[in-house]
């Protein structure tokens, strides 16, 4: 038999691999492929430091000329301080410094759902908190208005007494970014509607005292069944099936049937920042784990010095301890320590220092209004002009809520009339005067006029210097600093100076040829 052409045998696998992928359920959209790397750093910068380590050489490169048993010891040692966590739960608890609530013109029975929203017994604010930290952090985040399934001998017949007692009113689950690999939107009607979505909703299955975890794929799709005779959409049905993965098969699933849902549209809304926030704090954040894992390397170098010798045979075994004696065969030999100048350690924690600062000053960012930022979203809500990035995501986390209501009053078979809205905290961005204040403590430490910890003190109240700030306090700070920079750089000129060979004695000028004394 003939051999095949390589590049018949590649576009055939091609063409295989392109039909498998159109056909696995598991297939994400170009969007989510985009995000999957971004989503990754920042999962593991949250982590903390035991994911920071377990990333090893990814995030934490080995040296050249580092061995593998020396990086290890230092992977060990190295620790993150995690300004980026520490900035996610302080941007998303200000809109939820007050708890969350419904309208009073609220319908009663939706404002009954909220003291256990998701079925698991969390209330409003906790569910709410959990969305909109999920969407700052990887930039998207859903919640599924899902509601229980009928038991089979009671569909079409059920009381309001088996309503209660099976609990069969909608709930919310929280779905981070992740999990939803291709939310599909079409312009209908002049609004972005789902037409299809896929997302891993998995179960733990349990073989006597085994646990497995059996991964599957929601997918709910728009059908339109009948359109009228210009082709606009007549009758639409909402239908929904499971993907169930074969046992140790990736790309393969077994899809079970489609089940109609008794709602006009698919049960899941998206929050959207349309930036990742967190993404370049995570950078930074990573750069200052790096640097600190730097300077605790110098630091354990620095702390022991090395004896050093002069006119010592390269082979003499020396033993060095308090009941040891040294001895060269050359009466000219010398023993001598040699220590760390303390030069590249002040560099570092300058470096350190720096990082340090950029990420909070990262932080209160999200917090100062900026002017001539308008959005469709403040437009409606008559906001000005100067509004911070976060209550900008805020307002967006708002519309989201209430569209998740507008679906759960569908479940619940109300009218277009019921009221269901939500009331989050948005008053909470730096004024123009506080802004202006951050501004100038930014001025005044690049200028040397306040120090580093009068600069965090102020960025951590996000209000620009805090009312407790002592000026007397901040004379002493500054003064420390450039005592203890001068010490450092006079440590380091001397032990410079002492480790550098003495010159020698300039030689006697020769006399010229031809030249008497």
């Amino acid at each position: 038999m003939a051999r095949q052409p390589k590049s018949t045998v590649d576009a055939a696998r091609r063409a295989a691999a392109k039909s498998k992928a159109a056909t696995n359920p598991a297939t994400p959209s170009l969007e989510y492929k985009a995000l999957q790397a971004d989503w990754a750093l920042i999962s593991t910068v949250l982590g903390g430091t035991g994911a920071m380590r377990a990333a090893g050489k990814s995030l934490l490169p080995q040296h050249e000329g580092e061995s593998a048993l020396r990086y290890k010891g230092r992977l060990a040692s190295s620790v993150l301080t995690n300004f980026t966590s520490m900035t996610l739960d302080h941007w998303c608890g200000k809109p939820f410094t007050k708890p969350a609530s419904l309208s009073e013109d609220t319908d009663d029975e939706i404002k009954k759902l909220a003291d256990d929203i998701n079925l698991c017994g969390d209330e409003l604010t906790v569910v709410l908190k959990e969305w909109f930290t999920l969407g700052m952090a990887k930039r998207k985040a859903y919640c599924l208005v899902d509601f229980p399934e009928v038991p089979e001998h009671l569909r079409g017949r059920v009381t309001l007494a088996d309503e209660r007692r099976l609990n069969l009113r909608p709930y919310w689950v929280i779905i981070p970014a992740e999990a939803v690999i291709a939310p599909r939107k079409e312009r209908i009607n002049g609004e972005d509607v789902f037409t299809n979505v896929r997302f891993f909703d998995n179960r733990t299955v349990y073989d006597g005292y085994e646990e497995k975890i059996e991964v599957r794929i929601r997918e709910y799709d728009r059908n339109v069944v009948e359109r009228d005779e210009f082709g606009e959409e007549k009758v639409v049905e909402i239908r929904q099936r499971v993907h169930t993965r074969k046992s140790g098969k990736a790309d393969d699933y077994d899809a079970g049937p489609w089940k109609v849902v008794d709602i006009d549209r698919i049960p899941l809304v998206e929050f959207d920042t349309k930036k990742l926030e967190l993404l370049d704090l995570a950078y930074l954040n990573v750069t200052h784990y790096q640097s600190t894992s730097d300077q605790r390397n110098c630091l354990t170098t620095a702390r022991f010095p090395i004896l050093a010798g002069s006119g010592v045979d390269s082979d003499t075994v020396i033993t060095i301890g308090p009941y040891a004696f040294l001895s060269a065969k050359d009466s000219a030999a010398e023993f001598y320590y040699v220590e760390h100048s303390g030069s590249a350690l002040d560099a570092g924690q300058v470096d350190i220092d720096k990082l340090e600062e950029a990420m909070a000053l990262y932080g209160a960012e999200m917090l100062k209004q900026r002017p001539d930022r308008e959005t469709a979203t403040s437009r409606v809500l008559d906001q000005a002009q100067h509004t911070a990035p976060l209550q900008v995501h805020t307002f967006a986390f708002i519309s989201a809520v209430d569209m998740a209501l507008y679906i759960t009053k569908l479940w619940m078979d109300k009218g277009e009339d019921v009221v269901a809205r939500v009331l989050i905290d948005t008053d909470f961005a730096m004024s123009s005067e506080d802004s202006a204040k951050v501004d100038n403590l930014k001025e005044l430490r690049k200028t040397g006029d306040v120090s580093r910890e009068q600069l965090l003190k102020g960025l951590k109240d996000a209000k620009g210097l805090p009312e407790s700030f002592d000026e007397a306090a901040n004379t002493r700070e500054l003064n420390a600093e450039a005592e203890g920079k001068a010490k450092t750089a006079l440590e380091a000129a001397t032990k410079l100076a002492a480790a550098s060979p003495k010159p020698e004695a300039a030689p006697a000028k020769a006399d010229k040829p031809g030249e008497e004394e």
